[in-house]
């Protein structure tokens, strides 16, 4: 089965030459081709800047003979066989299976076998294209971002390469919970008296935020930059309600952050109980912590 999705990309300091694209093509471990070009005519008219790049990879993949019927009756507009029902409300796919045509069916809806198959083939072509981005511009000394890929599009599948059909697709939605400060007079006032006494947001609660900017856009350094501001977090709070132990834990290496936290922290004079005695975070945050660390 084939398979091909195209990529929008951050600035790339590649000579196109007369507008044609660059093709790097593949044999292992499986036949595929990326293609990097400059944005069209008709792609600026839409709002893309002239250097902007694209990408487009395609790659071919075998199927099941399980997943290939799969397939077949998506081409065919019916759901496969063993699909979950759709909800009530989506009324591009009615009761019996039939599905409206160019509609992108939503994957959970799939069986097993078919998710695999499309979650394998996005993750591939995701990957390849990366990977080659990445390789290129840091073979040549090329500038740029952390990822070469700046947004993703929709995911294609044939049979033929020449018929194509949209990829079935998941999405998700980050929803966070935001807090509205109501600025009292008395907060209104704590505040004038810390910025007029130079006091200045601690750092581990500065890096925290850093890493909470990148956990979308730069994952690994979002975890490396919380687990430093986890750990500069705890040596502050030691030097505070220990003043004595300050220098230590500023210029000796620490144990690990999470034996730190779960074997020393109940033993600091803290101002705040539980229950009488000092917890540690909930198990939860600690395996999560060791998890990070691992």
């Amino acid at each position: 089965m084939f398979f091909r999705t195209k990529k929008v990309l951050h600035e790339l300091d590649v000579d196109f030459g007369d507008g044609q694209s660059i093709e790097f093509v593949f044999t292992r471990p499986h036949p595929a081709t990326v293609s990097v070009r400059q944005a069209s005519a008709e792609e600026e008219q839409l709002g893309y800047k002239k250097y902007t790049a694209f990408c487009t990879v395609n790659i071919n993949l075998v199927a099941s003979a399980e997943a290939t019927a799969m397939f077949e009756s998506l081409a065919n507009n019916k759901l496969p066989k063993g699909s979950k029902k759709p909800d009530r409300w989506d009324d591009s796919i009615d009761q019996s299976g039939e599905i409206s045509p160019n509609y992108v069916v939503p994957l959970h809806l799939l069986p097993d076998v078919a998710q695999n198959l499309s979650n394998d083939a996005y993750q591939k072509m995701s990957v390849l294209a990366s990977n080659t981005l990445t390789i290129l511009r840091w073979r040549y000394g090329l500038t740029g971002t952390h990822n070469p890929v700046r947004a993703g599009g929709l995911a294609e599948w044939s049979f033929d390469s020449e018929h194509w059909n949209p990829l079935p697709t998941s999405t998700s939605v980050e929803m966070l919970a935001l807090r509205h400060l109501k600025v009292t007079a008395e907060r209104n006032a704590e505040v004038v008296a810390l910025a007029e006494g130079k006091m200045n947001e601690p750092l581990a609660h500065a890096l925290y935020r850093e890493a909470w900017e990148q956990r979308m856009s730069n994952p690994r350094s979002a975890l490396v930059l919380g687990m430093v501001a986890a750990e500069v977090g705890f040596k502050q709070c030691v030097g505070e309600l220990l003043p004595e132990a300050r220098w230590l834990v500023d210029n000796v290496p620490s144990p690990p952050i999470v034996s730190m936290i779960r074997n020393y922290l109940p033993l600091l004079p803290t101002k705040l109980k539980i229950n009488g005695v000092v917890a540690p975070p909930p198990k939860e945050i600690i395996r999560s912590l060791q998890r990070i660390k691992n």
